[in-house]
């Protein structure tokens, strides 16, 4: 009898403390749960499907699309942390523009989707130096993806599906 008393008086709160945490908001919507955890600065909300959209102080971090139709895009400053995509069934040649003419802070990466059937084709402006593995620029094909990183003033390294 003892023991068992032993066991409601001491562990069942001392379970009851570890199993609710005050910091994590549990919500049930739509046969989804999400978990969100409290913080002044930033919240990072899960559902069990493994998605997560993350907030700092408020703004979401989700990126905008900057849909681009044209066969000629050159980037521009608004481009930074957004997603630009191209869709045309013809070639599309996409400018990397030197410094002097748009200047990306030093860090800055450009994302890009190829969603159309036209090649895309990524090619640095006068005076940028544009490196990227195989001296390949051109998209491997459609919904591709690729990015541009600047690493100093008009010197930019090429990745993605290429």
């Amino acid at each position: 009898m003892k023991r068992l008393l032993f066991y409601f008086m001491f562990l069942i709160p001392i379970i009851g403390c570890i199993a609710q945490n005050p910091e994590i908001n549990e919500t049930r919507s739509g046969g989804l749960t999400y978990k969100e955890k409290k913080d002044v600065n930033k919240t990072i909300r899960q559902t069990n499907t493994n998605t997560a959209n993350i907030a700092l102080n408020g703004a979401a971090l989700a990126p905008v699309a900057n849909a681009q139709t044209d066969t000629l895009y050159t980037f521009v400053l608004a481009d930074a942390n957004k997603i630009v995509t191209f869709n045309n069934a013809d070639t599309v040649d996409v400018t990397v523009p030197p410094n002097s003419g748009v200047a990306f802070p030093v860090g800055t990466v450009l994302d890009f989707i190829q969603l159309g059937a036209g090649p895309v084709i990524i090619g640095p402006g006068s005076g940028v130096t544009l490196h990227m593995y195989n001296s390949d620029s051109i998209m491997s094909g459609q919904y591709a993806v690729g990015s541009v990183w600047q690493y100093s003033a008009n010197t930019w390294l090429l990745f993605g599906n290429f």
